[in-house]
């Protein structure tokens, strides 16, 4: 009898997670619905993202609280990123320090990356990030380093970016360790940005079609809008054509009509008793069938499960 409800542990930690997932990151604050209260000394800039109530407070989307950014000398400051009890906190990039050299003029030329006194790699890739500046004052031109200064690949598949302007937005050109066009991670050579919308180009300077089968991105209030380099819309992902976001930040996918799609994920997010009811359901399946059956079962559903990743409540680990 005692093996026979051992079998159950499995399953019972499965609601469990099931369970808390669906409530981690529920009732987190998003920078949106927070303030940014900022102090200035001499030496020292502090932003804080504050509550209602005036609290110091996680805002779940940045990854931190708080972010501190000392003066060492009119060419170098130290930034830390601290959570809501003032205790550092790693962001996703993989650090919770950069030291910043600024030029004569007081713009941000070289971050390094650091947790606590140790040098970091970040997680895109690279140790180091270096921005040069045009006549204008503009960015012309962004290099990412190794932990020596010299010129690496990043993990979207460049070492460079060649930027330039136009009246509307801005041109990056991706480039490698040479200086020759490269491809990014999705197929493109270079992006032209013009406010909400997003063009992919080729190695010409042209919109082309990405590994994801969208030229232009187009940003509609909450929705997400896929293009062709026609300009024809189309698919993507889960045969969406649009994408937008519920005041959860759920994403929502919707037909070539602009009709939301049904998809079992995102009901399953708004009506989370299922899942629990799911979850019962399993652990009675399980005292029924044989061991290996419901092995294969617990498999099924772990695949399945909408709470795959759900424990990101937006603090970085």
């Amino acid at each position: 009898m005692m093996k026979k409800y051992l079998q159950l542990v499995p399953i019972v930690i499965l609601i469990i997670v099931t369970v808390l997932s669906m409530f981690i990151g529920r009732g987190t604050n998003q920078s949106e619905a927070l303030t940014v209260e900022k102090t200035e000394t001499e030496n020292q800039i502090r932003q804080d993202y504050v509550d209602s109530d005036g609290r110091i407070t996680f805002a779940s989307d940045k990854g931190y609280a708080s972010v501190l950014e000392t003066k060492v000398s009119d060419q170098e400051s130290v930034i830390q990123y601290l959570d809501e009890n003032e205790a550092p906190v790693v962001l996703s990039g993989g650090y919770d320090i950069i030291h910043r050299t600024y030029t004569s003029t007081r713009k941000a030329e070289t971050d390094t990356y650091f947790i606590g006194d140790t040098q970091v790699q970040r997680k895109q890739g690279y140790w180091q990030y270096h921005r040069i500046y045009g006549t204008e004052g503009k960015i012309c031109e962004v290099q990412y380093l190794d932990q020596e200064g010299n010129l690496i690949k990043n993990k979207s598949g460049y070492a460079r970016i060649l930027r330039t302007y136009t009246k509307a937005g801005r041109i990056d050109i991706y480039q490698d360790e040479q200086g020759k066009p490269t491809a990014a991670s999705i197929g493109q050579f270079g992006v032209r940005k013009e406010g909400d919308t997003t063009t992919y180009l080729d190695a010409d300077g042209n919109p082309t079609d990405t590994t994801r089968g969208y030229a232009i991105v187009k940003k509609d209030g909450n929705k997400t809008l896929y293009y062709d380099k026609n300009g024809e819309p189309v698919t993507v992902g889960r045969g969406q054509y649009d994408v937008e976001k519920d005041e959860d930040g759920q994403s929502i996918y919707l037909d070539e009509e602009g009709v939301r799609m049904f998809r079992i994920d995102n009901f399953l997010h708004t009506h989370p008793f299922i899942v629990v009811l799911l979850g019962i359901a399993a652990t009675v399946a399980a005292v029924m069938v044989r061991k290996k059956a419901w092995i294969i079962f617990l498999i099924c559903i772990l695949r399945r499960s909408p709470a795959t990743g759900a424990f990101s409540s937006g603090r970085p680990v």
